[in-house]
């Protein structure tokens, strides 16, 4: 998972994300959709895998509240270059936030999507993934902690 950089110019002014964030609040999770393949036989052959993830936000405003989509999507491939993927999964999750401000704009989710989402949708993907490589029979991936700044 990447590190925000503190230092990247924000639109929105910390007072104003806090104010936001404030009255913001997580009141359901629940999976959107998903998709998982595995591909054995080049599993077997390889010793390790090479592990890549990459996310993509997005959000719906309405009335009070606001329903984020929070997509995941994990490759793995061995690790010679000419590898295909062995482990392919993605995976999206819907958050609904309630809200009092109707200041839930892309500015503030742009801040938001960095710094709040990840703590809140982490932990879904992260069982899900180990959860999905257990059922594949593989070993289970049990993917780090999200760090951010």
């Amino acid at each position: 998972m990447a590190k925000v950089n503190p230092r990247k110019k924000s639109k929105i002014t910390p007072e104003r994300y806090a104010k936001i964030l404030d009255k913001t609040n997580l009141v359901d999770v629940y999976l959107e959709s998903c998709s998982v393949s595995f591909k054995k036989e080049l599993f077997s052959l390889r010793k390790s895998m090479e592990v890549t993830i990459r996310q993509k936000a997005s959000f719906i405003q309405r009335e009070n509240k606001a329903h984020v989509t929070h997509k995941f999507y994990l490759t793995g491939k061995g690790q010679e270059k000419t590898d295909d993927n062995v482990l392919k999964i993605s995976v999206a999750f819907c958050l609904t936030y309630t809200t009092q401000e109707a200041s839930f704009d892309n500015d503030f989710f742009e801040v938001f999507k960095k710094l709040v989402l990840p703590v809140n949708s982490w932990p879904y993907f992260r069982e899900f993934v180990q959860s999905m490589t257990q059922r594949m029979n593989i070993p289970p991936l049990t993917l780090p902690l999200i760090k951010t700044a």
